[in-house]
């Protein structure tokens, strides 16, 4: 259960920044981690769902998608990984005009893709949905 605050413990330091993942919001784990790493001076940002749980109060930055479900919750994670990942890759590589445009690419296809499994159309986001279409898409 410390786990993820065991390895802030050795490899964290000031001016770090963690990114604590859970769906709820409340995951032991990542809670652990949060505090550990708050302690030891690190930013937390908490990527959640639901109404955001512990994690979110206890965060610097909480990004909190519109989604109830686990599932869907996850998904739209995704796009969130990416998009992070393409902020990171512009201030530390400046220089990396292909991966940016993979980046960009890999976005627009995750778009999509939850469209598609979310049942969303007409420019609809999984997030707001209308309450008719909730059911489509479920596994």
């Amino acid at each position: 259960m410390l786990s993820y605050a065991q390895q802030l413990n050795g490899y964290g330091k000031a001016g770090d920044v963690f990114l604590g993942i859970s769906t709820s919001g409340n995951s032991e784990n990542v809670m652990y981690a949060a505090v550990t790493a708050k302690a030891k001076g690190l930013k937390v940002v908490g990527l959640t769902g639901k109404t955001g749980g512990k994690l979110a109060k206890l965060a610097d930055v909480a990004i909190i998608v519109p989604e109830q479900e686990t599932y869907k919750i996850q998904e739209l994670h995704l796009p969130i990984y990416h998009a992070l990942c393409l902020m990171l890759e512009d201030r530390f590589m400046r220089n990396s005009t292909d991966m940016i445009i993979h980046v960009c690419m890999m976005l627009k296809k995750s778009y999509e893709c939850l469209r598609t499994i979310s049942g969303c159309a007409n420019g609809q986001t999984a997030g707001i949905m209308p309450e008719k279409n909730r059911n489509r898409g479920k596994l």
